[in-house]
């Protein structure tokens, strides 16, 4: 996997000014491949915390709500139409059926 400033230099790659970068790109294709798998390692952290966000309700237990950690919204009612962790996760699922 990546680190973030190697997928920042990634990011910002122009096939210029390698000798600041951080990412070794002699093998373009291994780098596509290592920058995949960390968005996807990452992509399934955030799919495992979209609703993980666990608040007692009413400090009954065990019954709790599981909200959205950005916006808030319970998982019953699905994201708040401007959440930009609904908006990232539903983007690539869109997507796939495609």
């Amino acid at each position: 996997m990546l680190t973030k400033r190697q997928l920042e230099d990634a990011a910002r790659c122009m096939s210029i000014d390698c000798e600041d970068c951080s990412v070794y790109c002699v093998n373009t294709i291994e780098v596509t491949r290592q920058a995949a798998r960390t968005a996807l390692a990452y992509r399934e952290m955030l799919e495992q915390l979209e609703w993980n966000n666990r608040i007692p309700l009413m400090n009954i237990l065990p019954v709790y709500e599981h909200r959205c950690p950005l916006c808030g919204w319970h998982e019953f009612n699905g994201h708040a139409p401007n959440c930009e962790l609904a908006a990232l996760l539903k983007g690539s699922e869109g997507e796939e059926d495609a």
